[in-house]
């Protein structure tokens, strides 16, 4: 967005700001406000009775000489510092799709704008330099238990009315234009399975592996592989568990429930594969260090990230921030890699591929949950109430149709171009 834009925008934005700037920084505004507009100033300065009229002079006045483009940065500025002051206004009960829409696109522009710098390359590049240092001293992991309550602990017949069916709970890439989400379900396994160069009679680990879809979809297509699925939910377990039982794939599978702070084991694999764990992760050293003892000489790693183009960040908690609402309720602990962030974490492998897809494919994945899920409502509530209460039913449904409308947005944001899909496959060093 043009510094103009930027502007213009802070100009209404500030009229819809829940706390009421004090005298001076009003006056501060406005000087700026007239100068940007305007230019030097040019009326004569209000008789001494005019108070108010001779305050907002000065403070026109106060700005001469500053060129347009200067007064239109400082006012985004003090927008800015207005706007991290004031809380956020909330998500509440009540409120219509369409309007929790246009919060969460005014919220996205906002957010976009502040991971930008201006356009400033050095404050772009130092504040990813800062971030990657403070993954580097953290453990690979952080409040694991919070966010396995708020995903994986779910009932999985909450998501068997939502998913897909393969139950694949993470972003598709879509055939055409009107294919199904059974469709772009078993095109992104296709995609993924071609990319990781999984051949029949390997030894794969499908780390952080969900309702089982990949681990399920390998087993199905390649009936000589073994396959090892790791997860923290004992609920995600079970499930896979039946389903192997079921198709007779019991004796090729095997299921492990583990945090992955501490997990470990002896076992070694031509494959791993990650889809969309590695956001739930912090130190990547570390965590690369752990995962690629597991690979066999010649194995390979292959992830799939949801991230950022250009820009990394981590979902914080504390009040008034940017991402306060989804590190609260479904990202805690959780990270937004850039799509370049693992190439600063190479000590125990190299990068061999990468791919980079549209954000869109994530959003229309969304929003055919967010349909199925509607379409279930009746039986969304039942699975609800049995699971947190009736007097949690209405907010923990408002919750997840919040997530995957938050979700689909920033995922569509500026036509997929600016939060994305990263796949990257990586080889032992």
């Amino acid at each position: 967005m043009s510094n103009s834009k930027q502007f213009l925008r802070a100009t209404e934005d500030v009229k819809k700001l829940s706390k009421v700037p004090d005298n001076t920084t009003m006056l501060e505004l406005y000087g700026l406000f007239k100068q940007a507009t305007i230019g030097d100033c040019n009326t004569s300065r209000p008789g001494m009775l005019d108070f108010t009229g001779k305050a907002k002079w000065d403070a026109w006045n106060g700005r001469k000489g500053i060129a347009k483009e200067s007064a239109e940065s400082d006012y985004i500025s003090v927008f800015n510092r207005l706007s991290d002051a004031n809380p956020k206004k909330a998500f509440s009960l009540g409120t219509s799709t369409e309007d929790l829409r246009t919060e969460v696109k005014d919220r996205l522009e906002i957010w976009a704008d502040k991971l930008n710098y201006d356009g400033d390359v050095e404050k772009q590049w130092a504040a990813k330099q800062k971030f990657i240092l403070s993954l580097h001293e953290s453990k690979i992991a952080i409040e694991t238990d919070a966010a396995n309550e708020q995903h994986y602990e779910v009932p999985t017949e909450f998501y068997l009315r939502c998913l897909g069916k393969r139950l694949k709970y993470s972003g598709c890439e879509w055939p055409n234009d009107d294919s199904t989400l059974e469709e772009a379900e078993d095109l992104s396994l296709s995609n993924i399975c071609s990319r990781a160069q999984i051949v029949d009679g390997m030894d794969i680990m499908d780390l952080g592996c969900g309702w089982g879809s990949l681990s399920l979809y390998i087993l199905e297509k390649f009936p000589a592989c073994r396959v090892t699925s790791v997860s923290n939910s004992s609920t995600q377990r079970e499930h896979i568990t039946g389903q192997a039982e079921a198709r007779g794939y019991s004796e090729r599978w095997n299921g492990i429930t583990a945090d992955a702070n501490v997990f470990t084991t002896e076992k070694r694999f031509d494959r791993i594969c990650s889809i969309e764990m590695f956001e739930h992760m912090r130190n990547y050293d570390a965590l690369f260090s752990k995962v690629s003892s597991w690979l066999k000489t010649d194995g390979m790693l292959f992830t799939q990230i949801l991230c950022h183009r250009e820009f990394p960040y981590a979902f914080d908690t504390r009040e008034g921030s940017d991402t306060e609402w989804m590190a609260k309720n479904f990202f805690s602990g959780g990270t937004m890699p850039s799509a370049d962030l693992f190439l600063y974490f190479q000590k125990d492998v190299i990068q061999v591929d990468h791919w980079r897809i549209n954000g869109t494919g994530y959003s229309r994945t969304l929003e055919a949950w967010l349909k199925l899920m509607d379409a279930a409502t009746e039986d969304v509530s039942k699975i609800m109430s049995a699971t947190y209460g009736a007097d949690q039913c209405e907010q923990q449904i408002f919750n997840w149709r919040l997530f995957f409308i938050f979700c689909s947005e920033v995922f569509g944001y500026k036509a997929g171009n600016e939060w994305i899909v990263a796949q990257h496959l990586f080889k032992k060093r």
